[in-house]
């Protein structure tokens, strides 16, 4: 279906606004990290010549019901699709946002070497498969027999402090979300919405300054990260609103959530949007569109999946799951609340020419519109060009980032290891002997140089203090918005442990927030 022509008229609004939009934000980058404003432009383009476009309030991402759905979706295990439906976003962003515990990390090795993080195992989706009589997820789950466990190309970077940026190592979030991709192709269809007169209709949306949004929707359908190959959003929209949020954990948000009834999520959604997307939410049953499979319990009668067509809730599943985890994950920030350098640390940092690249205040410089995006994506000399290519072009709209990758922030180290996209140091002391040494001097314009005449005693110290000063005290002790549910956590030879829930009585005492059980063997 072609994209419905706009009048001239709202163009040149829509380009005034825009203007505007990148003007004032241009403006915010002389003040503080804490006064940036979180304004994004909304634009919803019906079947009809007469669009309509409004600025989505700020409010929508401090919203608390608007938080607590994306903390329960990015929490919740029964999203998954493989692993016995025991995958979330959080199962390699749980430890400072990261996947980072020694069990997980030892299971994570490719044999090429890198260090990604583990996936889901290899399978093609079947239906959507639940246990009615429980409101869970079916543990036979909805895949076919499942072979080896994948593991990502890439390190799985932290969620926490990544609002404004070009997310992934790549920057392919777009920092535009169109409710469907990670892309943000403008005009790109998959949504719908009930028009002035009550029709479901096809429509598209546009949110600028929200990669975060654009990141989420993409690892939910991976064959490699969190699904069976071949599942749709509509098809986990279906499946989430029949479901007991957080069925299968305990402890934080499941506790508040564990008597109400199944399907509570569609209830979520509603109050969470309704007022501001009431118009994208509905029963109504969206006709044209791939119908969601249905796997019949119990599944050994050998027939096939039933088709049912989704509602217009479930279609637009992957918009409400793309704003809410962004406004979860708005609430992790560790700017506030860690150490600032010290005089002399800074100078080491200066020394070692950390700040050629990183900014001292430990905030990203893969920043959008914030006027901290000179050096978005770096040469890292990780690896050469032909094993990883970094940034590709029509992500960030340059032409000078073949081989290059993000600029990390650097909150939470000590927390979030291994570091570069490849895993390949194993701490600080490694991540800075690799700078010390000059890299490994691969095919890129690296920029690296050895360090080891231009540097004094102590100022590698100095900087690994640094960077432990930089680390937030509430994500070890599972305080404020690092609070969280259980989780169970595979390994590669197909055992488990559990990271306890942060409010669990026989967590460690000394770190709750960072509690691990031991391995169970199925």
């Amino acid at each position: 279906m072609s994209k419905t022509q706009q009048p001239t008229k709202s163009k040149l609004i829509f380009a005034s606004a825009l203007m505007l939009v990148v003007g004032f934000l241009t403006a915010q980058a002389a003040q503080a990290k804490d006064s940036v404003s979180l304004f994004g432009l909304f634009e919803k383009i019906g079947t009809t010549t007469t669009a309509h476009k409004d600025s989505v309030p700020n409010s929508i991402f401090s919203d608390p019901e608007v938080i607590e759905l994306g903390k329960a979706l990015f929490w919740d295990m029964q999203v998954g699709s493989g692993n016995g439906a025991a995958m979330a976003c959080a199962s390699c962003h749980y430890q400072a946002g990261a996947d980072s515990e020694a069990r997980r990390v030892a299971s994570s090795v490719r044999p090429d070497g890198i260090v990604g993080s583990l996936g889901v195992q290899d399978s093609l989706f079947n239906g959507v498969s639940i246990t009615t009589a429980t409101g869970r997820a079916n543990s036979k789950d909805d895949m076919s027999v499942p072979l080896e466990f994948f593991i990502t190309d890439r390190q799985a970077p932290p969620t926490v402090e990544s609002e404004f940026e070009h997310n992934f190592w790549d920057g392919r979030a777009n920092n535009c979300f169109n409710g469907v991709d990670p892309g943000g192709k403008k005009g790109q269809r998959g949504l719908y919405q009930r028009d002035s007169d009550g029709n479901v209709v096809p429509t598209t949306f546009r949110l600028c300054d929200a990669s975060q949004a654009s990141q989420a929707v993409g690892p939910p359908n991976s064959h490699v990260e969190m699904a069976a190959a071949g599942r749709t959003f509509p098809e986990i929209g279906f499946k989430m609103l029949r479901l007991k949020p957080l069925a299968m954990q305990s402890g934080d948000l499941a506790t508040k959530l564990e008597n109400e009834p199944f399907g509570h999520y569609d209830q979520m959604i509603k109050d969470a949007f309704g007022d501001e997307l009431g118009e994208f939410i509905g029963d109504e049953v969206v006709s044209d569109v791939t119908p969601v499979r249905l796997m019949r319990v119990p599944e050994d009668d050998g027939a096939g999946p039933t088709l049912i067509q989704p509602t217009l809730t479930e279609q637009n599943f992957s918009l409400f799951w793309g704003l809410s985890v962004m406004a979860y994950e708005l609430t992790l920030e560790s700017y506030d609340h860690v150490t600032k350098p010290t005089r002399a640390q800074e100078k080491s940092f200066k020394r070692m020419r950390c700040d050629s690249c990183h900014l001292k205040d430990g905030t990203s410089a893969a920043h959008v519109f914030t006027g901290k995006n000179g050096k978005a994506f770096i040469s890292t000399g990780v690896s050469d060009q032909s094993v990883d290519p970094g940034v590709v072009d029509e992500f960030v709209g340059q032409d000078t980032f073949e081989g290059n990758f993000k600029t990390t922030h650097l909150f939470n180290l000590p927390l979030t290891a291994p570091y570069f996209h490849d895993g390949s140091a194993a701490d600080l002391s490694e991540m800075l002997d690799f700078y010390i040494r000059g890299g490994n001097r691969v095919d890129q314009k690296v920029k690296i140089k050895k360090l080891e005449k231009r540097i004094k005693k102590g100022d590698k110290a100095n900087v690994i203090a640094m960077m432990e000063g930089l680390t937030d005290p509430r994500i070890a002790e599972g305080s404020g918005p690092y609070a969280h549910p259980s989780l169970q956590l595979f390994l590669d030879d197909g055992s488990f442990f559990w990271m306890d829930a942060s409010d669990d009585p026989n967590a460690d005492p000394e770190a709750p927030g960072l509690s691990y059980g031991p391995t169970i063997y199925p």
